[in-house]
């Protein structure tokens, strides 16, 4: 956290940490108004926005790596069944969060491509407007 104050980068920490605003500026020591106008700072949020996306990819990366466990759970109640519902529901949701990184993975890839091939039309494009105005790209007259 660069630009922001030592308080202010408290109150992320807080925010991240508190069930309400209320609860994360007492924290702190300031008002509520105080981290509202904080809130409404582009650098401030900018910072909270990375801090929750560092948690919420580290939750991703911690439910990947254990994925192959619920695999293993899986193949052992398959095997060994004596109900053992729960964990089997554990198993699958491990499993579906797994899945949906890697569907999400898959869009961001074609995504990706969509945009390439969306930039070498408009490049296209471009090319195509200066030769119907009898000039070569980027010459101003």
């Amino acid at each position: 956290m660069s630009k922001l104050e030592q308080k202010q980068e408290l109150a992320i920490h807080s925010l991240l940490t508190s069930d309400s605003i209320k609860e994360a500026s007492s924290k702190i020591g300031v008002s509520e108004v105080t981290l509202y106008r904080w809130l409404k700072d582009e650098s401030f949020q900018a910072e909270y926005k990375f801090a929750k996306k560092q948690i919420v990819d580290q939750a991703i990366s911690s439910l990947t790596s254990i994925s192959s466990l619920a695999v293993s759970q899986i193949h052992d109640l398959l095997l060994n069944s004596k109900s053992d519902h729960v964990k089997l529901q554990a198993c699958r949701l491990i499993l579906d969060y797994s899945l949906q990184k890697v569907e999400i993975e898959d869009l961001l890839t074609k995504i990706e491509l969509i945009e390439k091939d969306s930039l070498k039309k408009g490049e296209r494009a471009n090319n195509e407007y200066w030769k119907i105005e009898g000039q070569s790209e980027g010459t101003w007259y």
